[in-house]
């Protein structure tokens, strides 16, 4: 597994993470997972990337917002390509994030 050290497992498992509104920031307590150090790679980026598009909608960046989630769709597929037992799982999810942009 390819990411920090201190993040214990890839994720992306989890019932509902392959067809889950990632830009739903309830759908998981994600700042408690953040402050108990148990949140996996998977939904830290999904995170950010959640908060960076609040802001971007914010600061009325639509192209900005398009670009990123370009960005992050492309690094996610290709993650989760390398990651065997979440490919399994989210193969789905990934191609449908695109009605999201």
């Amino acid at each position: 597994m390819k990411g920090a050290p201190w993040f214990s497992a890839f994720g992306g498992t989890d019932l509902g993470d392959d067809s889950a509104d990632i830009m739903n920031l309830k759908s998981k307590s994600y700042r408690d997972m953040i402050m108990q150090n148990t949140i996996t790679i998977f939904d830290f980026r999904v995170y950010l990337f959640a908060r960076q598009q609040a802001l971007l909608m914010k600061l009325e960046q639509a192209l900005a917002m398009c670009q990123r989630a370009k960005l992050f769709i492309a690094q996610m597929a290709r993650t989760i390509k390398e990651n065997p037992v979440c490919h399994r799982v989210m193969t789905t999810g990934v191609y449908g994030t695109d009605r999201l942009v």
